[in-house]
């Protein structure tokens, strides 16, 4: 399984692989910012929210969606985001 990420309505579909700080660098590189709100498929934050959200899930090759991140998973992800407002 891999990591996938589509941030914002604009953006494109990325893999990750299983490498969780590249994801973060990704993420905070872009300016996500913190989590809003968890949902189906990913996260709003006060940068991405209503339909102009983070997509993030696990998936196969072909990037279709195999499961969500666990509890775990998203605890680790809101730790390692940075707040940016743009």
């Amino acid at each position: 399984m891999r990591l996938w990420v589509c941030v914002g309505s604009d953006g494109q579909l990325e893999s990750f692989g299983d490498d969780w700080e590249a994801l973060l660098d990704y993420l905070n590189t872009v300016g996500v910012g913190q989590i809003v709100k968890w949902m189906p498929g990913g996260f709003t934050t006060a940068n991405y929210w209503g339909d102009d959200y983070v997509s993030l899930y696990w998936g196969n090759a072909s990037s279709d969606p195999v499961r969500q991140l666990d509890a775990r998973e998203r605890d680790a992800l809101a730790a390692g985001l940075t707040e940016v407002y743009v």
